[in-house]
């Protein structure tokens, strides 16, 4: 019998080794690979938008701080300033800076933006939350067959344990599938939520077995239970 502090702490150990994903901020995104077009509005000290007059400069950071563009000049383009960059394949976060002077004037504004595909599990704080709830819930079921003595119910729970821990793996390769790049690795990630998707209905199809038997088994109890009362057996 495993006592429940161990069990207490297999759960711990096991939440803490879970894949945590950086939250970055998506909302400003490119692929890889492709050119990095930027548009950035300029106003003057009345909240005016610039003239022609002024001047803004940008610069770029790699997500490893490296410079990517050096204080290139931006495109006048009326109601905004533009820069386009060369395309690059190093996925993260870039962080921004534009300067801008008018001769009287100075402004400056940051930003950041992201190099890689949109990510779902990124984006959206729900659905990380979503793959920690399928890898507890597993083991939370696994808790439950170990301590469960009604056989059918013992292995229902395991294959349950089983099923949302194949849902939580692919929920999670659907995620990264987005941040790679790699064919190789997507093909892998592809593998893996074709063979899931498999996996479920075989899982599914044991459980409706199990209990299409217990329930069989249940009445042909009762049956023959009902018959010796009539022959006072």
């Amino acid at each position: 019998m495993i006592k429940k502090q161990t069990l207490i702490l297999l759960l711990g150990i096991f939440l803490l080794v879970l894949p945590m994903v950086n939250a970055a901020d998506e909302k400003l995104f490119f692929y890889p690979d492709y050119p990095i077009d930027l548009k950035v509005s300029c106003f003057d000290t009345s909240s005016a938008l610039c003239l022609s007059t002024s001047n803004c400069e940008l610069t770029i950071f790699y997500p490893n701080m490296s410079v990517y563009v050096d204080n290139e000049s931006m495109t006048y383009k009326g109601t905004y300033y533009n820069y386009t960059a060369n395309a690059s394949s190093l996925t993260g976060v870039y962080k921004s800076l534009v300067t801008c002077h008018d001769g009287t004037n100075n402004g400056y504004t940051s930003f950041d933006f992201y190099v890689g595909r949109p990510s779902t599990a990124v984006q959206s704080y729900m659905i990380i939350v979503g793959i920690l709830f399928l890898f507890g819930f597993a083991v939370l079921l696994f808790v439950g067959y170990i301590k469960t003595t009604n056989v059918p119910l013992k292995y229902t729970l395991l294959l349950m344990t089983l099923l949302f821990f194949l849902i939580g793996i692919n929920v999670t390769t659907i995620s990264l599938i987005n941040e790679v790049s790699n064919a190789n690795i997507i093909n892998i990630f592809d593998m893996i939520s074709g063979m899931s998707f498999y996996a479920y209905w075989f899982i599914i199809g044991l459980i409706f077995v199990i209990w299409v038997m217990t329930i069989f088994q249940t009445l042909n109890q009762k049956g023959k239970e009902k018959i010796i009362k009539r022959t006072g057996g």
